[in-house]
């Protein structure tokens, strides 16, 4: 998220101080159809072999603190009693996995996995219906074409998508520089974005499919 935030801290400042209009503003909505329920959701994910779906997510109940509250600021209610929850809504995914609407960082753009805003929490820890706690999941794409028929991964495969390391850090590259062009990110994270990318792509080739650990993630 740091180098998005760089960029946009630049863009509030120009409009605060001198009013240089923002970015335009990117968010999931019901409109474009990239806002739903949980239930959109899960129809809506790929059927990845092994992965669970949440069934629910977080709906804060209503609190009533009594009649006076919402006009004069008393709370006759002490604890508060519980009214109907708020619904809430999720981002809904892509056919790779990944969220549809907000700004779309290159990594999400053209994906070397499915990254998602969730993690189930462990059969071994208890309650592994709920959701874990700040924690994300990324779940990479098979190397080839042959390894994803295997594993019935409905995803392309990194070999359907990208030509080459070389390819794929182009692409990366292009859909960076459209980000400067809106004023999402800094010229200067262009280059570094790229190569990250490109480290990462390499160290994906090396990951066998029967190894279920997370140890591509980590920086050689």
């Amino acid at each position: 998220h740091r180098p998005p935030m760089r960029a946009l801290l630049l863009a509030l400042d120009a409009w605060a101080g001198r009013g240089t209009a923002p970015p335009a503003s990117a968010f999931p909505n019901f409109a474009g159809g990239t806002l739903g329920s949980v239930a959109d959701y899960r129809r809506a994910f790929p059927a990845i072999p092994g992965v669970r779906l949440p069934a629910r997510n977080l709906q804060p109940p209503r609190l009533d603190l009594g009649p006076r509250f919402a006009s004069q600021g008393i709370a006759d209610l002490q604890p508060p009693a519980f009214g109907p929850p708020f619904i809430t809504r999720v981002p809904l995914p892509d056919a790779d996995g990944n969220d549809l609407g907000g700004m779309r960082l290159p990594a999400v753009a053209l994906p070397l996995g499915t990254y998602t805003g969730w993690n189930l929490r462990g059969l071994e820890v208890g309650a592994p219906d709920h959701l874990a706690r700040w924690s994300g999941s990324f779940i990479p794409f098979a190397r080839t074409e042959a390894e994803a028929r295997a594993a019935g991964d409905p995803r392309p495969s990194l070999e359907a998508r990208y030509r080459s390391r070389q390819d794929y850090e182009s692409k990366v590259a292009a859909a960076a520089e459209e980000l400067v062009r809106q004023r999402r990110l800094l010229e200067v994270d262009v280059a570094p974005i790229t190569a990250r990318a490109g480290a990462f792509y390499d160290r994906l080739l090396k990951h066998r499919p029967d190894d279920p650990s997370c140890a591509f993630e980590l920086e050689e």
